[in-house]
């Protein structure tokens, strides 16, 4: 008001810029600046902080009240949030005003997809005003944007409580209730499959501890300190993959047998092998033979043959080689008390 006591408008308009000059004055403008410049919309900003001046906490909270729900229909929802929440700093003693000014600021953040801040808003109405129906509906619908149906049907439930014929609660309801009913169904099934699961890597671990398999002590105090037997097959294969690669996993068979993933190393030429697959009784002869019925084509001399190879595993304890004869299956190594698997990987 100072500014405008100052006769910024005493001279006549630019007339080579009247109508820019015009959008600053609240009187002839045509619409609303989306951003105030303090130095030009000081007019605009008088007329507000006038606006705003109410010194009844009730009519002030309303006025910001009905700010809010000016910018709610341009669906400008963060000017609605700083409208409404203007209005509760006001701490008007109306209650109901205050539930609606929750209930209308949850309303942008449901459009603005922040859920949880809806439900927050919500949550603070109902302490305000239990019998204000809107806000049990918002709640619900924040709910159901987060697949919590249980939450969803109880919002709904307690709206119906106030109004038991509001069709959006009876209809929203409905539908919570059948999600929900979905959604118990799937997690029975998830918790069934999750049992299913133990229950195998269980009997997974009882096999190779009856083989008399050594695993790597820190793959064994997990499964121990956890006592959840998917954590290691996890530890194992996902969490330390072998340096070898290769996707295979130990697997029980019907009749008792393990499988094994297998790595071969030729630390000569600094190369390897990988076998996805071998039964524990086959024997290293088996696969030899045909991994070398054509030479490697790393081995440019032809030294790698099945009758002049020699076949060692080392000795974890002493980091020592252990000489095998090429007739050994794998069950007679992984028995080795020297021998430890490392990454679910015989190697």
């Amino acid at each position: 008001l100072t500014k405008m006591a100052s006769g910024r408008f005493a001279k006549p308009l630019d007339p080579n810029n009247w109508e820019e000059e015009i959008e600053h004055i609240p009187l002839l403008m045509t619409k609303m600046p989306e951003k105030l410049d303090t130095e030009k919309d000081f007019a605009i900003e008088a007329l507000q902080a006038i606006k705003f001046e109410e010194s009844d906490p009730e009519e002030g909270a309303r006025i910001h009240k009905e700010d809010g729900n000016e910018h709610f229909k341009k669906k400008d929802y963060k000017k609605a949030i700083t409208a409404y929440s203007e209005g509760l700093k006001k701490r008007s003693p109306n209650d109901h005003l205050n539930a609606v000014l929750y209930t209308n600021r949850a309303a942008c953040h449901f459009n603005m997809k922040n859920y949880r801040s809806c439900i927050m808003d919500c949550n603070q109405a109902v302490k305000l005003d239990p019998g204000y129906v809107k806000m049990y509906y918002r709640g619900a619908a924040a709910n159901m944007e987060l697949d919590k149906y249980s939450e969803a049907k109880r919002w709904c439930e307690q709206g119906l409580q106030v109004n038991p014929n509001n069709p959006l609660l009876m209809d929203l309801q409905m539908k919570a209730s059948k999600l929900l009913k979905v959604a118990e169904r799937d997690a029975r099934k998830k918790e069934k499959l999750r049992k299913k699961e133990q229950d195998e890597y269980r009997s997974l671990f009882k096999a190779i501890k009856e083989h008399g398999v050594t695993l790597a002590e820190s793959e064994k105090v997990v499964g121990m300190a956890t006592n959840d037997p998917s954590s290691l097959y996890k530890l194992m294969y996902q969490d330390s993959p072998h340096p070898c690669g290769g996707n295979g996993t130990v697997q029980l068979l019907e009749d008792g047998c393990l499988v094994w993933p297998v790595v071969l190393l030729y630390p000569e030429h600094q190369q390897s092998d990988y076998i996805n697959s071998s039964h524990e009784n086959a024997s290293f002869h088996e696969h030899l033979s045909i991994i070398l019925s054509s030479p490697p084509p790393w081995d440019h001399v032809g030294t790698y043959q099945i009758n002049n190879v020699d076949l060692y595993f080392e000795n974890s304890c002493s980091n020592t080689l252990k000489k095998l004869p090429l007739t050994a299956t794998l069950s007679v190594v992984l028995s080795e008390k020297e021998y430890v698997v490392i990454s679910g990987t015989p190697c």
